[in-house]
């Protein structure tokens, strides 16, 4: 994998090249610890496995996936009904920017809105990384959504969901699903890509982390913040607060001391 090393969002622009495949541009994604593997949310949980051979132990997936996607549904369905969910991929993905774990990879289109997640919480005190992923495979969303695609132990997939949500459509988000996997082993992407054709379709630019917070200021003058990424009450509430926090007081006032 291809790695370079940026300290500003001027050299993080000029090292992206014009790279197309067939049938894509690059999509992106920030961390803010490159250590991190790309590996979904749903593969980081500590879960339960059960061996019912005595030489092959086999995890849970399956059913905690199905039991917390369930659980999801129905005690949110009142909350639910706006996004008129048509399948369990529609479902997965407004669960998965909800919070809920799930199988699924964000990725955006955007190269400037993966380097504000990786540069975002400066609590982080590691360097951060931006993937660039050209992918050469793809999958129809209603074909994956499918039972037997949803389901697969073997493959990844690419996909370009439905724009259900806000948050879907202002980052311009794309998603890999990752296997739904009966063995223990798990794969982070990168090595998913390796063993495929072309390992040359994921490459890695490293910000240090003595650099984040200059690049998130420079971010912030380009509007690239909480509210234009997260373009809901949340999301404006974050960008106040970030505001504000940066602001000085104009005036100082007396210290309140009570009476004894």
């Amino acid at each position: 994998m291809i790695q370079t090393k940026i300290t500003s969002v001027h050299q993080f622009l000029e090292c992206i090249p014009n790279r197309t495949s067939i049938l894509f541009q690059p999509v992106y994604r920030g961390q803010a610890d490159k250590d991190w593997k790309l590996i979904p949310s749903f593969y980081r949980q500590e879960l339960e496995v059960y061996d019912n051979t005595n030489d092959n132990i086999i995890p849970n997936y399956a059913l905690v996936e199905e039991t917390m996607l369930d659980m999801f549904y129905q005690k949110g369905i009142s909350l639910l009904k706006k996004y008129k969910i048509k399948n369990q991929l529609d479902l997965m993905v407004i669960a998965q920017h909800h919070g809920l774990p799930t199988r699924l990879l964000d990725w955006t289109e955007s190269p400037l809105f993966a380097l504000f997640f990786a540069v975002e919480d400066l609590n982080i005190k590691a360097d951060a990384c931006v993937y660039e992923y050209l992918p050469t495979i793809f999958g129809s969303y209603e074909g994956v959504a499918k039972e037997k695609c949803f389901k697969n132990d073997s493959q990844y997939n690419f996909i370009s969901p439905r724009h259900i949500n806000e948050r879907v459509k202002a980052q311009g988000g794309y998603f890999t699903l990752h296997p739904l996997l009966k063995k223990v082993e798990i794969k982070p992407l990168d090595t998913l890509i390796s063993e495929g054709s072309n390992s040359d379709e994921l490459r890695r630019i490293v910000i240090p982390n003595k650099f984040k917070e200059s690049i998130k200021k420079d971010l912030h003058k380009l509007n690239i913040n909480c509210f234009s990424i997260y373009p809901d009450l949340d999301g404006l509430a974050q960008k106040i607060r970030q505001d504000f926090s940066e602001i000085p007081l104009l005036v100082k006032g007396l210290q309140y001391k009570a009476n004894n």
